[in-house]
């Protein structure tokens, strides 16, 4: 929405700077790259978060190990 509000001046140079054909190019390329750097960055997140945790979960038991009733 912002970029049809200038015109497509800013993608369309960023375009031409990457060799890319058309602005529609830079925006993808520009989506993608957010979408693969947000993925990475919450993983990074969720493996320190593991690794950092005090409170280590224990494995649930079985129901072959409960006390039959």
């Amino acid at each position: 929405m912002a970029d049809q509000a200038n015109e497509h001046i800013l993608s369309g140079k960023m375009a031409m700077l990457f060799h890319l054909p058309s602005y529609l190019f830079m925006i993808v390329v520009t989506a993608l790259t957010g979408f693969v750097t947000a993925g990475l960055g919450s993983w990074t997140a969720a493996a320190l978060r593991r690794l950092f945790r005090n409170d280590k979960l224990k494995e649930p038991a079985f129901v072959e190990d409960q006390p039959a009733a």
